[in-house]
């Protein structure tokens, strides 16, 4: 296949795979949907503290502090590791999962459009704050 071919095969698999930017996806991670971002040159600088945990279907973080639950779309290049029980891995942090502690940058998304990062939310992960880390 020439590369003009398969320059047109790939961005079509993009949008044939999701309605997203390609890079932006939802992958079923055992218990939790975990968001992931397209591709970003950077980002908030606030920082959400607390314990990896299922929130609302989807992989997020009650904060140490207030107890409040946030969906978290994660960075691009995060991976699904297991699942069971739900790990990722975050670049420059290692390989984390549900009931771990963890600090992520980032910021919350406050421009209810749905959209965060590139990424289209589930309805089912957006009843609250979506933390978009980097």
């Amino acid at each position: 296949m020439n590369a003009r071919r398969m320059s047109g095969a790939v961005a079509f698999a993009c949008v044939a795979a999701s309605l997203n930017a390609c890079g932006a996806q939802a992958i079923d991670g055992g218990d939790a949907t975990v968001l992931i971002a397209e591709r970003a040159d950077g980002g908030m600088d606030a920082l959400l503290e607390g314990t990896l945990r299922v929130v609302d279907g989807c992989l997020g973080i009650t904060e140490a502090t207030t107890h409040r639950d946030t969906v978290v779309v994660w960075p691009h290049g995060t991976e699904v590791t297991n699942d069971d029980p739900t790990t990722i891995a975050l670049h420059g942090v290692g390989e984390i999962a549900v009931g771990d502690d963890v600090s992520v940058a980032g910021g919350v998304d406050r421009s209810n459009t749905g959209q965060v990062g590139g990424l289209t939310v589930p309805v089912y992960c957006d009843s609250g704050e979506i933390w978009l880390a980097r």
